[in-house]
């Protein structure tokens, strides 16, 4: 079966994933709200849509709204500005209109049953990206902080898991997630089950992260991914958007099993979310490398394409 890696929003991103959010896996976007998680979003739907030979993944995509943020406009608007040499005239965008297909789902008990009779659609389609914006705001909304309302999210978000799996390696294309942060008290790193094997490493505005989480001002008090333990380790791949000073917002690549450690500049404009040409990307054993975003579109496509064999 054919893999299909899905090209991100930035080169330097792509670079260290190997070319991009691997086939077969799960992908987790987490982050505050308003961080820029749905427009990420609405990014890769874009890049999805596209040719294979302009880097795209040549199909369609299944955008799962379990919120309401979804926006056919801006969808539209990412296209035109980012592209507007393959999205020049009605005819073109209406055709990625077309290819980008809405579920809005707004109980966890529709989500499963979506997700169960799902393969008739993947196959009929030709979807090469499943998004599902998100996974946290039906469980939060539904089960309570009870004894018997955590058990039962648990067993549904193994459940849940189990079938974006299935899906992700049955069919070998990208899953992506969107998740949201919860704030920790009290609870040092050292005793914190979601930590990884990351060494506590440094994000580019100074504060202490490991694995899946970064330390905020005040003594053993950290932001992490929402849904616990069980959830994060579902995931193979998590990236975390966080907003720094000056009303700058900055991408962590928390959890990879291919990337090290890496964090970098993001910005929002009409053409969706951007590598900031100033922001820099670290990684702990190389040196500091200054993004660049000139020529990004072109490497992209580069670079995804020969995932494609």
């Amino acid at each position: 079966m054919q893999h299909f890696s899905c090209a991100s929003t930035s080169y330097y991103l792509d670079h260290v994933l190997h070319g991009g959010f691997p086939s077969g896996t799960i992908t987790e976007i987490a982050g505050p709200s308003g961080c820029g998680k749905t427009q990420f979003c609405l990014t890769l739907a874009v890049l999805a849509t596209l040719p294979v030979s302009n880097g795209g993944c040549g199909g369609t995509v299944l955008f799962i709204d379990t919120e309401g943020a979804f926006s056919a406009e801006r969808l539209v608007e990412i296209a035109r500005c980012r592209l507007p040499e393959l999205f020049k005239d009605d005819d073109s965008l209406h055709q990625l209109v077309s290819n980008v297909y809405i579920d809005l789902i707004q109980t966890c008990k529709n989500l499963m049953n979506r997700l169960k009779n799902l393969e008739e659609d993947l196959i009929s389609k030709n979807v090469r990206l499943l998004i599902v914006d998100s996974v946290a705001s039906l469980v939060r909304k539904e089960f309570g902080s009870l004894q018997d309302g955590m058990m039962r999210r648990t067993d549904f978000l193994t459940a849940e898991a189990g079938l974006l799996k299935h899906i992700a390696e049955t069919f070998s294309i990208p899953v992506v997630v969107t998740n949201q942060i919860t704030t920790r008290f009290g609870i040092t790193h050292a005793q914190s089950s979601d930590s990884s094997s990351y060494d506590k490493l440094e994000s580019g505005d100074g504060k202490k992260t490991l694995g899946s989480s970064v330390e905020m001002d005040g003594e053993d008090t950290y932001m992490t991914a929402a849904l616990g333990n069980t959830w994060s380790h579902c995931v193979n791949t998590r990236l975390i958007l966080q907003f720094l000073p000056e009303r700058r917002r900055q991408m962590l690549v928390a959890k990879s099993p291919v990337a090290p450690f890496t964090c970098f500049d993001i910005i929002i404009k009409d053409e969706g979310v951007l590598q900031d040409g100033s922001g820099v990307a670290v990684h702990p054993c190389q040196p500091q490398v200054k993004a660049t975003e000139g020529n990004n579109r072109d490497l992209i496509a580069e670079n995804v394409t020969q995932t494609h064999h």
